[in-house]
């Protein structure tokens, strides 16, 4: 080093105080320049990257909160004290036998049998994957798994739903193999950590016998055999919206990773769930999830279909399709950012962040891979002002509002037993704008 510069090096490095007065003596209006740029970005994200930890009082992404195991151990209390029989050894066995069902349904390319413990968002990313790597000729194989590690990383006890969060830690020969024969495509050997959450109704009962968890109705403990409904054909009862048994909502990298804070503040939700008090961030999330695997689905086909259950009128005249679309999409957050009450609707903004493979249609031969990013967009819901939220409905957040029954055309407007409407707002919430992170404002309250 020569001139100045070495002044600002210490024996332990970069002095940040030296450089500043180093780089204003020389450039002075580019230094306040870039001070000042510096500080508005600073805020700027403060106030709209929420999933980053930044403005939330979540943890940052990948790490465990300072105050997660008094949380864990509080909360854990709270569960057990309403469901006394609850042994955190045997709900790990049980995550762990869940686990081992999805994985032997993405080797077998039919993940029905996950069916019974998953939340409508989950089965809509699952069933929409593999209909995807359908298309293009591939499915996984799935060898070799060496889980090294399962732990409750934490408990959060709500007041419409308790959470477990479980991590699963171990490596694993995940590769993506031509449908006709054994020629890989892409994959190989890694290491993963994962984090699933389980959610279940304050107040439910560890069950005695076999569970959703092990295949079984928790209602009355017949054998399910069932590939949509995830109602049991033996009672009736609805075995995934989380009033009986915990039921999976998310699927997260652990570096994506944050312990939610039941607490944080969002802006306009205290005011809104004055005048619905059923009304759940839980379930908000789980549609926005399930809506969100949609409009990925609508993208790849360039074909409005797949969203027109679940989005407004009006959001589906103005959408329109360019020769960008998505391949294997992994999610990162899903997370409630904002809530509005206007004349006639309410609005409620959504934050999805997620990678995946960006490609391009060609006229053509095969779409082209341009890289993989990260991304970042709102999603932006709708329900006409003055409808309530049904307690009762948990989960089942893809299903017909009215009665409660899947659609025999998972791209159906209506319901093909009742008739209801699926898209008008007037008894669920529907899409009305999808908007990309750089050009989203947090509305006023």
């Amino acid at each position: 080093m020569h001139g100045p510069i070495r002044r600002i090096w210490t024996s332990e490095g970069l002095d940040p105080f030296d450089l500043f007065l180093f780089l204003f003596a020389d450039h002075p209006v580019a230094t306040v320049i870039g001070l000042a740029t510096a500080t508005w970005a600073y805020f700027y994200l403060s106030e709209r990257v929420p999933l980053l930890g930044i403005s939330t009082g979540r943890a940052g992404a990948g790490t465990v909160d300072s105050e997660l195991p008094n949380k864990r151990e509080a909360a854990l209390a709270q569960i057990v004290q309403s469901d006394p029989a609850f042994d955190e050894a045997k709900f790990i066995e049980r995550a762990i036998s869940a686990f081992a069902a999805v994985d032997d349904g993405w080797n077998r390319s039919d993940l029905s049998g996950a069916r019974p413990f998953v939340s409508d968002g989950v089965y809509e990313r699952f069933r929409r994957q593999l209909a995807e790597r359908k298309e293009r000729g591939v499915r996984a194989r799935i060898s070799e798994l060496k889980l090294g590690g399962t732990e409750v990383l934490g408990y959060v006890a709500g007041p419409h739903f308790d959470a477990a969060y479980v991590s699963f830690t171990g490596s694993v020969d995940d590769e993506l193999v031509a449908a006709e024969g054994e020629r890989v495509v892409s994959g190989g050997r890694e290491d993963f950590i994962e984090v699933w959450t389980y959610l279940r109704r304050p107040g439910a009962k560890t069950l005695a016998r076999s569970g959703p968890l092990d295949g079984c109705c928790p209602s009355c403990g017949a054998e399910l055999k069932i590939v949509d409904a995830a109602q049991c054909p033996a009672c009736s009862a609805w075995i995934s919206s989380g009033e009986y048994d915990w039921v999976l909502t998310e699927v997260t990298r652990f570096a994506a990773w944050a312990f939610p804070d039941p607490d944080r503040e969002v802006g306009g939700w205290s005011d809104l769930r004055v005048a619905d008090p059923g009304l759940s961030q839980e379930v908000l999330e789980d549609r926005a999830a399930a809506v969100f695997w949609r409009w990925l689905d609508a993208r790849r086909r360039a074909d409005p279909a797949p969203l027109s259950g679940v989005s407004s009128e009006r959001f589906l005249k103005a959408l329109t399709f360019d020769a960008a679309f998505e391949r294997e999409a992994v999610v990162a957050g899903v997370e409630t950012t904002a809530c509005q009450s206007l004349a006639d609707v309410d609005r409620v903004h959504v934050q999805v962040s997620w990678d995946a493979d960006q490609m391009r249609r060609r006229e053509e031969g095969e779409a082209e891979f341009l890289g993989r990013e990260s991304r970042t967009f709102f999603f932006i819901f709708e329900r006409k002002r003055g409808v309530l939220s049904d307690p009762k409905a948990g989960l089942r957040t893809a299903r017909c509002p009215a009665c409660g029954a899947a659609p025999e055309q998972a791209d159906a407007a209506s319901c093909p037993y009742c008739g209801h409407a699926f898209n008008d707002g007037s008894l669920t919430w529907v899409l009305a704008e999808v908007v990309p992170f750089g050009r989203w404002r947090r509305p006023d309250f």
